[in-house]
């Protein structure tokens, strides 16, 4: 299988960590065959589901339209049909830990219809996945394990640092001879926004253009809590670990890098990444294609995902497809401001999302490209806790006087 633990997961004691409403779907494909397990606390169970090639094609093509403003809700609910239902899941699972594979890292669960749809483009009448449960992402279930134990920050400078480039020195796609990039109009004011939604964080700083630099980067980036990327990225499909971060070169030419090689061409290899130690508790890479790349046998997928994992990051946030700018500011600026109330990351994407259904546009292409993967734990501590617990003991207090007061001589306060 392509998707084989390099490192044995003690099940009973994955099992353990997982609550009523969990479940995992973990996916392994060889060749034509789709094997998936389902885990929960009480249960594990396999399956087999067999592909034609005309159905991997089919497949390939339904991956290629999803950038597209075309994409079919029939091929969606053909996938549904053909891998979702067929694991039975009960309704009382809304949280979903998914690690897939093959074709599967390229097509997110929650954009799939629940319901049979009346046309390819009935977008606004669909009610998707994601409208009933939470979906984080992992690259094995080793991963997985790992994530489920939020680590203690290490002091940090910053709890906030944003990166948002909206020009770009040199536009030339590295991997695409004759692309040029297209500059991001919303990318400086996504992550001033964004800075601005985290009301409840102090120290926060950013990099606009001009100064979102290499060199910022690389003294910077390990500094913060939470980082966020508004940029252009390329993913490098022959040899992801040369997929890459577009920046823009250090303001002083003569300024080495820590790389000389890439001192001025303002670029971040996903090689590079393996080396940093960055240990942030979240980084969001709001950039074409971050979440794509390559997959090989044990290790999911490689590129951003397995550079940032590896090099410390507790959570990585990252779009699979290419989105219009404005889609990629409005998610993103939504997402922050339900993280600033407290939600679990993966519950914070899915309201972010569902405001974007309802308000926005419902057409899968546009929502339903941001992932999140690893840890889910909230960046910021939920406003209602002490609320809540305040509340409890006036009840109770309130309860138990009532008690007395009717029954003085059967009640002791001790």
């Amino acid at each position: 299988l392509q998707n084989i633990e390099l490192e044995s997961v003690d099940l009973g004691d994955l099992q353990s960590q997982l609550g009523r409403s969990d479940i995992i779907l973990y996916f392994s494909k060889f060749e034509n065959n789709l094997f998936t397990s389902t885990i929960t606390s009480g249960s594990f169970d396999i399956n087999r589901i067999e592909f034609s090639s005309s159905e991997l094609s089919r497949i390939d093509t339904l991956v290629d339209n999803l950038s597209s403003d075309q994409v079919h809700l029939t091929e969606l609910q053909w996938i549904k049909e053909r891998i979702i239902d067929k694991l039975n899941i009960s309704d009382r699972y809304t949280n979903y830990f998914v690690i897939p594979d093959g074709f599967l890292y390229h097509i997110p669960i929650e954009i799939l219809p629940v319901n049979e749809v009346s046309n390819d483009f009935s977008y606004g009448e669909a009610e998707y996945l994601i409208e009933n449960v939470a979906i984080s992402y992992a690259n094995s279930l080793r991963d997985l394990k790992s994530s489920f134990s939020h680590k203690p920050s290490r002091d940090h400078e910053l709890d906030y640092l944003g990166i948002g480039i909206s020009r770009f020195e040199n536009s030339k796609s590295r991997l695409v001879p004759g692309r040029v990039l297209p500059p991001l109009p919303l990318a400086e004011k996504e992550v001033t926004d964004i800075s601005d939604k985290l009301e409840r964080l102090s120290n926060k700083s950013y990099y606009l253009s001009q100064d979102g630099t290499v060199d910022n980067f690389r003294n910077n980036a390990g500094n913060s809590r939470i980082l966020h990327l508004a940029s252009h990225s390329e993913v490098y499909e022959n040899d992801p670990l040369y997929s890459l971060i577009h920046l823009n070169p250090a303001n002083n030419p003569n300024m080495l890098s820590g790389n000389p090689g890439n001192q001025d061409n303002g670029l971040i290899y996903a090689y590079e990444l393996f080396d940093m130690n960055l240990s942030n508790e979240m980084i969001m890479l709001n950039s074409c294609e971050s979440g794509s790349g390559s997959y090989i046998q044990g290790s999911g997928i490689v590129g951003f995902s397995r550079a940032f994992n590896y090099a410390g990051v507790q959570s990585l946030v990252m779009n699979l497809w290419s989105i219009r700018d404005r889609s990629a500011y409005e998610l993103s600026v939504s997402f922050y401001s339900y993280l600033n109330d407290g939600l679990n990351k993966n519950e914070a994407m899915r309201r972010a999302k569902i405001d974007y259904i309802n308000n926005v546009n419902s057409n899968p292409s546009y929502w339903g490209s941001f992932v999140v993967y690893g840890n889910i734990d909230p960046v910021i501590p939920s406003r209602t806790p002490w609320i809540i617990t305040f509340t409890l003991i006036v009840l109770a207090s309130f309860s138990l006087l009532i008690a007395w007061l009717r029954y003085p001589n059967k009640i002791r306060i001790r």
